[in-house]
């Protein structure tokens, strides 16, 4: 295996080449990506640095990070391919990984970003994951929901079933009912009786075996689930605690805030 040597003094086209046991000596020191006819596996002893204002890698296929590897990401790098990576990444600050719109992120290793991390694709974490930057994406909990008496696997872990599906900060009063904030709530309105107040949610819940905590912002005023749960909606008296009589929803004699929360599958 020869290639042409430049410089060489005096250079001869076709003729002036590196040794080959010169070349064999080199190869030892660069990656297996440039011996891809070959197949050959090689270790690199000293890494190979593309120093600021250099151009840097370029792939035209996918990249794979075998497992017990790592990808170490300290300067800006675009993933136009496929990316998975069986082995650990770490993204430091002030490096970036961008994932093109139709690129999945897979990690099965860990991943340690403290830099920024922009995925357009799916992202798939299965290893232990530290993020100190910010998420600027929604993210979607995948993993299987634990049952209810079964061990969370860790301490301070989120699973789907320990965070919220649903919020909200409802005023009742006379001028109508409506929705000062919140989470998945499609509407609120006068609900079975005139004496119920239905919040019906944009994304269903699972089933109706799920939890509602509610809380009165006034004073004498506290709110109950009513009987009618379903997946779509849910429905809830405001009870004046002093007198024990429920507020008509439709005429309230006063004006009421409630702020609600609740805990389901989806």
């Amino acid at each position: 295996m020869t290639l042409p040597l430049t410089p060489a003094l005096p250079f001869t086209p076709a003729t002036s080449v590196i040794p080959t046991s010169v070349l064999n000596a080199w190869r030892t020191f660069f990656p297996a990506c440039l011996d891809a006819d070959g197949g050959g596996t090689y270790v690199n002893l000293t890494p190979i640095i593309f120093d600021t204002g250099s151009a840097g890698w370029a792939f035209g296929a996918g990249v794979t990070v075998l497992s017990g590897g790592f990808l170490t990401v300290a300067g800006p790098l675009a993933v136009a391919g496929a990316a998975t990576f069986t082995g650990a990444v770490s993204i430091n600050s002030p490096g970036s990984l961008t994932l093109a719109s139709s690129v999945n992120l897979v990690v099965g290793g860990n991943a340690t970003v403290t830099g920024t991390l922009t995925g357009n694709g799916a992202t798939s974490l299965t290893g232990n994951t530290s993020i100190t930057g910010n998420v600027t994406q929604p993210l979607t909990i995948t993993a299987t929901q634990p049952s209810s008496s079964a061990d969370p696997g860790a301490n301070n872990r989120i699973h789907a079933t320990n965070i919220p599906k649903a919020w909200a900060h409802v005023r009742v009063s006379s001028g109508g009912l409506s929705v000062i904030d919140g989470y998945n709530i499609q509407s609120v309105a006068v609900g079975t009786t005139t004496n119920e107040c239905r919040v019906t949610f944009t994304r269903a819940m699972a089933n109706a075996s799920y939890v509602t905590l509610f809380s009165s912002r006034v004073k004498d005023f506290q709110a109950t689930s009513a009987a009618t749960e379903t997946t779509t909606f849910v429905e809830f008296n405001v009870t004046r605690s002093s007198t024990a009589v429920d507020l008509d929803i439709a005429s309230p004699v006063t004006d009421v805030d409630i702020v609600l929360a609740v805990f389901a599958r989806q």
